[in-house]
C-alpha cells in the first residue's frame, strides 16, 4: 500500500523514515515515508515525495511461521511507539 506524491529531481538528497506500526505473530509492518531536499534550488526545506506500508512476512518451508521474536520485544516496540509519538524528537 502506497502513495506517490512527487518526483526527486537528479541532483536532489532523498531521505527515509521508518517505522514500526505493527508487530504481528507472523509478520512486522513498517510504515515509510519519502522526502527530497534540493541541493541546488534556493528552495529550503524536504518535499514528502511518498509514502507506504511494508509487510515483511515469516516464512519457513513455504509456509508462514512465526517470526520468534520475543512478545517482551514486542512489548518494547510498543513502548517506544508510544512515546515516539508523544515526542517528536525521540528516534527508535
Amino acid at each position: 500500500n502506497g502513495t506517490f506524491h512527487a518526483a526527486a529531481q537528479l541532483g536532489d538528497i532523498v531521505y527515509l523514515t521508518a517505522n514500526i506500526t505493527e508487530v504481528r505473530k507472523k509478520a512486522i509492518v513498517v510504515h515509510v515515508e519519502a522526502y527530497a531536499e534540493s541541493r541546488t534550488s534556493n528552495v529550503i526545506g524536504k518535499k514528502h515525495m511518498a509514502s507506504a506500508d511494508f509487510v515483511f512476512c515469516s516464512k519457513k518451508d513455504g509456509a508462514f511461521h512465526p517470526h520468534g521474536i520475543p512478545e517482551e520485544i514486542f512489548n518494547t516496540i510498543a513502548g517506544c511507539q508510544s512515546i515516539a509519538k508523544k515526542r517528536p524528537d525521540y528516534v527508535l
